[in-house]
């Protein structure tokens, strides 16, 4: 008998609860994500190892000093958001944690 894998959970965090919604109904992988509001952004960087920032902020939501508190753990931070919702600059300064954007 073939082993099989164990397959990986994956974790999303969404603004907005009826799109969670949606999109659950839409992509079965997204069937352990989770609700949280952007008043816990920094709650979720501190509890994930990879984190992905698309908004449509203005400007960075995702600061140095802010960050540097948030960070306990190895961290990769993406920004696939124009205008950049990270500010890759000071995370990249901040030890474990390594910021890239689009």
């Amino acid at each position: 008998k073939r082993k099989r894998k164990k397959r990986s959970r994956s974790r999303s965090r969404n603004r907005n609860r009826r799109r969670l919604t949606q999109r659950r109904t839409r992509y079965h992988c997204l069937e352990h994500s989770m609700y949280a509001p952007m008043t816990d952004m920094l709650g979720a960087v501190e509890k994930h190892h990879v984190t992905f920032a698309c908004t449509g902020a203005t400007e960075p939501i995702l600061v140095g000093p802010d960050l540097e508190r948030a960070i306990v753990r190895p961290t990769m931070l993406v920004d696939i958001s124009v205008p950049h919702n990270i500010d890759d600059e000071g995370a990249n300064e901040i030890d474990d944690c390594r910021a890239y954007n689009v």
